[in-house]
């Protein structure tokens, strides 16, 4: 017999030397039941500290998260000794209780098979964790058993806001190429970390599978920075690399600034770090800053100088590597925190080189230096990499070339011009190609869930009422609209005002709405009800689908992208103020569950949402599968006028902008049209005309194709002008 969900149990295991003797040996017992699926995790023991889980057990359940401190506690011995003496037998009644009914379900045919041991582990593989303190990170062991993945390095690189939007194209680049490794994304404030975990849960994890560690350094900064900024972020970076080495000894740390584009991988085996037979301390690729401290010359010309570049560098964990870190960081404050400097510094001035600087046959710079640092001796080996392999220079053939990594410079137009903005480095992604690059490739599409096909009742209470007019027009808001066998369908924001003003004065004699201060879609006020008789029905209530397709029919539609954008400047734009758009925004917010923050700028008054938040919150929605849940201004097409019919069993699908909408609407009411040539085009009103100018953000434009995706795949055929269904495109309040 099966047994029920409040019949399954809370499994507390717990293990101390000594006290969990008898609870260690029923956990052997119950072992074996763990790779069925019933039973998953209950102790760990290490380092002398003991970790203890509560496991939900039954198929298909796991609440076995390290990030989780509801779900999990770190006790040493005595703790839990003396916390869980007296529950003891307690527990150990539960623990027999617990493996009992395990046995019952195992025997049970009507439980699903649970997954495997194996099928879990590659599930829940690929994650972003999340730490609020590097000490934190390097203190979990979790991450040491992530990092045990047969990879002997893995990627680092620090993100503020101001980078954002180019980190999203380099985390796509990058992504694409599968490495397997670990990518730890260090930023300094909460905003930062906002955006970098969807950039990752959205992007990396859900579309390439991309395991990520997000470490919030705000509570780092405040204690050891003044203030946050450029110089402070290169001090940063080299205290939290030394931490992550020493933390991780077998583990060798890429760091990678954001602007340099990975177009292959460069710690591939035959990859630019492992194309020597000896293995250097550090691989960096070049530069030419600061020319003081110069490890070599290019051609012995002293005005051309080669310096290490840490906007791609490679550091392997060894203790020369250590020790050069620690001097650097003692160096910082000379250097005005510029760790890049400090490091060519602590070469050329502190150590000794051995030897000339040699040259390879691919163009790396060979140097090796003794170490006579403290009580520390021995020597450290840099290979800088040559221009071909990481380009500095870049042009519009770049992504034709053998580069493995892009970290293009480009020079100032103007004297005082500052080249190292956000704006600027994505002026340069979209020249370079780098941006079409990500476009282009399948597998960066964002995958959402298919909707329903069918949106029932257990949704939404479908509110409908059918009213006659002349000549027995009967209309259900839905946005079904029928007489006799002729049936009418009007999306929200498809140009519904220009329709039903067309369809009053078509049936009153030729003339316009009278009432300006009430919306012509509103079938309930009196301007229409002098021509219609009420009657409610439900949504369901025509019972003719089946004589559809030889009925008359028009459904009126809009391009997916161009609806939405009048949607959110209508009721979900910052600069205009209606009173019904904070509720529309905030059910929005609420069935994402998304939290509202109101950004000082915007003042106070209506809620709204800026245009990258919008399309946040809308995939959010659709990511959850909720799309069917939507306000009616917001739900795909395909799920209001063709829930009951497909486009193809329409007469006419149409847009309000065809030339000849009007003389079809005609045509469906009437049984023919009664206007010809240039009156068969509606008269379509703008409701909104306030300005506005917003641009979408590489990663939400992405989203916008992921949300639209589906409902283009039904309407294209019927769409006036389709265009690039994956392009930007600008808020204006004139289109």
């Amino acid at each position: 017999m099966g047994t029920s969900t409040a019949g399954r149990s809370w499994l507390h295991a717990f293990h101390v030397d000594g006290f969990g003797l008898i609870l260690e040996v029923l956990a052997s017992c119950v072992t074996p039941c763990i790779s069925t699926g019933y039973i998953r995790g209950y102790i760990r023991k290490e380092n002398g500290y003991v970790t203890i889980f509560q496991a939900a057990w039954g198929p298909g359940t796991n609440y076995l998260t390290d990030s989780n401190p509801i779900k999990k506690a770190v006790m040493t011995p005595d703790v839990v000794y003396n916390k869980y003496r007296r529950q003891s037998l307690i527990i150990l009644l539960c623990a027999f209780a617990a493996f009992a009914l395990t046995i019952v379900a195992v025997i049970d045919e009507t439980w699903d098979d649970p997954q495997t041991e194996e099928q879990t582990e590659s599930i829940s593989s690929a994650k972003v964790f999340e730490f609020e303190k590097v000490d934190d990170l390097t203190r979990d062991s979790s991450v040491q058993t992530l990092l045990q993945n047969g990879h002997t390095a893995a990627t680092v690189t620090f993100l503020d806001e101001t980078y954002f939007e180019p980190f999203t194209v380099w985390l796509d680049l990058y992504a694409k190429l599968r490495t397997g490794r670990v990518l730890f994304v260090f930023v300094p404030n909460d905003r930062s970390h906002d955006k970098a975990k969807l950039a990752l849960e959205k992007l990396a994890l859900e579309v390439y599978s991309q395991t990520s560690v997000l470490v919030n350094l705000k509570s780092d900064t405040a204690n050891h920075l003044d203030k946050w900024n450029a110089h402070n972020l290169w001090k940063l970076r080299m205290q939290v690399l030394r931490q992550l080495l020493d933390s991780f000894s077998h583990m060798d740390f890429i760091l990678s600034d954001v602007d340099a584009i990975w177009l292959k991988d460069p710690a591939a085996p035959g990859g630019i770090f492992n194309q020597h037979e000896t293995s250097p301390d550090i691989v960096v690729s070049r530069g030419t800053y600061p020319h003081e401290c110069a490890v070599s010359f290019e051609d012995n010309d002293q005005t051309a100088p080669i310096t290490a570049c840490l906007g791609l560098a490679l550091f392997r964990n060894t203790p020369s590597v250590h020790r050069l870190l620690a001097d650097v960081e003692t160096m910082l404050p000379s250097k005005h925190n510029d760790d890049q400097k400090s490091l060519n510094c602590v070469l050329t001035e502190q150590y000794t080189r051995i030897g000339e600087a040699s040259e390879a046959e691919d163009g790396s710079v060979l140097s090796q230096f003794q170490i006579l640092s403290g009580e520390i001796t021995g020597t450290l080996q840099l290979r800088i990499l040559p221009y071909s392999q990481v380009t500095r220079i870049c042009d519009e053939e770049i992504l034709s070339t053998d580069a493995t990594v892009a970290h293009c410079y480009v020079h100032p137009v103007e004297e005082h011009e500052h080249n190292k903005t956000g704006d600027k480095k994505m002026e340069n992604f979209e020249r370079f190609g780098f941006i079409d690059r990500m476009r282009s490739n399948q597998d960066g599409q964002l995958i959402l869930p298919h909707s329903e096909t069918f949106v029932t009742g257990e949704y939404e209470e479908h509110e409908a009422y059918a009213i006659s007019l002349r000549p027995k027009l009967k209309l259900e808001r839905g946005p079904i609209a029928y007489h006799g066998q002729s049936t009418l369908c009007v999306c929200p924001k498809c140009g519904s005002a220009s329709f039903y003003g067309e369809l009053y004065r078509m049936t009153h004699d030729g003339k316009s709405w009278p009432n300006e201060n009430n919306p012509v879609q509103n079938l309930g006020l009196r301007p229409w009800k002098k021509a219609l008789t009420w009657r409610r029905v439900d949504w369901q209530s025509r019972s003719d689908w089946r004589k559809f397709v030889d009925s008359e029919s028009i459904a009126l539609i809009r391009d997916p992208k161009e609806r939405l954008l009048s949607v959110y400047r209508d009721k979900v734009a910052c600069g205009a103020h209606k009173a019904s758009k904070d509720r529309f925004v905030n059910d929005l917010i609420g069935l994402s569950g998304a939290t509202y923050r109101r950004s000082p700028t915007r003042g106070f008054g209506s809620r709204c949402l800026n245009l990258d938040e919008f399309v946040q919150v809308l995939y959010e929605v659709h990511a959850q599968g909720k799309q069917q849940l939507l306000n009616r201004h917001l739900r795909p097409q395909h799920l209001l006028c063709f829930l009951h019919a497909s486009p193809d069993q329409w007469a006419h699908v149409i847009e309000a902008k065809d030339p000849n909408a009007a003389c079809i609407l005609e045509a469906v009411v009437f049984g023919e049209p009664i206007r010809e040539g240039d009156e068969c085009a509606l008269s379509v009103d703008h409701a909104n005309p306030f300005e506005l100018e917003e641009v979408l953000a590489p990663l939400e434009e992405r989203m916008l194709d992921a949300i639209t995706k589906e409902e283009y795949e039904v309407l294209s055929p019927y769409l006036v002008d389709t265009g690039d269904q994956s392009s930007s495109f600008i808020v204006d309040a004139s289109k």
